[in-house]
């Protein structure tokens, strides 16, 4: 998987469990790590022992942390005890883009995009301003013209 990954992109190791019966804990779990494996690949083991943890009472879980844990690049980050996000709460993915703090997000009615917005940046004038960031949800990817800069003013007299 490892090797897929360098190769390809996380979301291509999540399509390759979609067809797995036990394999949606599996999908989560890249799914939760898919911003840190992006950026840094080696962390494959770390980050998907880590979100597993919880479910090594499941004989498939079990194995597949014993087998990743045996392949991990050495020395590595292992984690003893579930210490990362977990799967099954409100977090889906993390989206990596803005440079400060994010205000809102909103998701279109097909659940295909997202439109985050935040007051990263500073405008003419020292004024305050924002950006806006177009995203395909399912692959955590910006998308279209990534970037629309705003100036935030007081809607109050």
């Amino acid at each position: 998987m490892v090797a897929k990954l360098n190769f390809t992109d996380v979301n291509s190791l999540i399509g390759d469990y979609r067809l797995l019966m036990d394999a949606e804990l599996l999908q989560g779990a890249l799914r939760l790590s898919a911003h840190v494996l992006t950026r840094d690949p080696d962390q494959f083991a770390s980050q998907l022992v880590g979100r597993l943890l919880p479910y090594r009472n499941l004989d498939v879980i079990e194995q597949f942390v014993a087998n990743t844990s045996a392949l991990a690049p050495r020395p590595w980050l292992r984690p003893l005890h579930p210490a990362l996000h977990p799967l099954g709460t409100g977090l889906v993915r993390t989206l990596q883009g803005h440079t400060g703090w994010v205000n809102s997000v909103a998701v279109t009615a097909d659940g295909k995009r997202a439109v985050s917005a935040s007051a990263d940046k500073t405008g003419p004038g020292n004024r305050l301003a924002g950006s806006l960031e177009l995203w395909d949800w399912r692959l955590a990817r910006c998308c279209g013209p990534s970037k629309a800069t705003f100036h935030l003013s007081n809607a109050w007299p």
